[in-house]
């Protein structure tokens, strides 16, 4: 076969089998329009008068709002910067007590520890939702401040890569992704031998597993 048409016959493939994300026309349409609300209520002092007259203090000014993203909006190195900084708290040493979380080893863990401490806690409760946002700004600050980081934690829109989530820009396992499906091992592995090994832009997410 000529290689032109070896050429022709791979770039065919790549164009039939190319991700398309899903449409999820409908909540963005949900979305934008609760950004607006908030913002109108914002500049026309709306939501200030409201939480003053229970007491609230609101210094929130609409200049001072930051958006957040979703994944795939992301340019290469956006999403290489933010896997970078990942890295840097998962390289960085723990600053949690020991006695609350033994076995955290980096900053990370201690995102992950300070979960796991608070699961029973914070689920079920009226509290959920803002505890929540306060975690993800947390782990958002400890990327920026201590690790350099220039962006904001970026979101992951599950609905747009539901029917082929191994092809999305988060899961397709290239160094701009946030994983993989890993590489297939034999069963009946052990403590030393992991059964997946992972093919991830964040290799040792899986070393305290072990």
């Amino acid at each position: 076969m000529p290689l032109s048409l070896c050429i022709l016959v791979v770039s065919l493939a790549a164009f039939v089998y190319a991700y398309v994300p899903e449409s999820t026309l409908a909540t963005d349409l949900l979305s934008a329009e609760s950004l607006v609300s908030l913002l109108a209520s914002l500049e026309s002092g709306e939501l200030e008068t409201y939480l003053g007259s229970r007491g609230v203090q609101q210094p929130c000014k609409a200049a001072k709002i930051i958006g957040r993203r979703e994944y795939s909006t992301f340019s290469d190195n956006e999403k290489l910067a933010y896997t970078a900084a990942v890295k840097c708290l998962m390289a960085s040493p723990s600053k949690i007590l020991p006695g609350l979380a033994p076995g955290a080893r980096s900053r990370y863990d201690d995102f992950v520890a300070n979960y796991i401490n608070q699961t029973r806690s914070i689920h079920f409760t009226g509290n959920f939702f803002h505890w929540h946002r306060y975690y993800i700004w947390s782990f958002e600050t400890a990327l920026r401040e201590e690790c350099g980081y220039k962006g904001y934690l970026p979101y992951w829109n599950w609905a747009k890569c539901a029917l082929d989530p191994l092809n999305s820009p988060y899961l397709d396992g290239s160094p701009y992704s946030q994983g993989g499906n890993g590489v297939w091992a034999p069963h009946n592995c052990n403590a030393t031998s992991a059964c997946i090994r992972p093919t991830l832009p964040i290799a040792q997410f899986l070393v305290h597993h072990r």
